[in-house]
């Protein structure tokens, strides 16, 4: 039995797939959780409703870092995107994505088995159930033995 704890390389092309653990680690995968998507206020080049007025913006100076809750960064506008200084809380935000990921829960949904295919199939009601429907022809074009293709 090989041990589940010794290393392996992710990208091998030659990984064993009969491996039984390599199969248990591919069937039970999670997915990590999804990235949060920035907002239009965080844009370089935000709509005039998101920026701060002056006394918006000395108020959010005023409030602790810790204290906040949504809004951990003032918007603000720049001409181009070369403008932009660099973002310093980066290692931060990567530190709560690190620690989102390790923290992820690890609910797996086990498949339903039916023991009969049938249980699959829904149940149909009578054609009886299904009426009004057309009971008689109603228009019958004579004439034509191929197919028409526009009229």
């Amino acid at each position: 039995k090989p041990d589940v704890d010794t290393p392996y390389l992710l990208w091998d092309d030659n990984i064993d797939d009969t491996d039984p653990a390599i199969k248990r680690r591919q069937r039970f995968h999670i997915p990590p959780p999804p990235v949060k998507l920035p907002s239009h206020a965080e844009s370089y080049n935000p709509s005039p409703e998101f920026l701060p007025t002056q006394a918006e913006a000395e108020a959010f100076k005023r409030i602790p870092s810790n204290a906040r809750k949504d809004n951990t960064f003032l918007p603000r506008k720049y001409n181009a995107l070369r403008h932009v200084p660099v973002y310093e809380r980066t290692v931060e935000d990567r530190y709560r994505r690190c620690l989102d990921l390790f923290a992820v829960t690890r609910d797996t949904h086990v498949k339903k088995r039916y023991k009969d295919p049938d249980q699959l199939l829904p149940t149909l009601p009578s054609p009886q159930d299904l009426r009004p429907y057309p009971c008689k022809l109603g228009f019958q074009y004579k004439g034509h033995k191929g197919a028409v293709r526009s009229l």
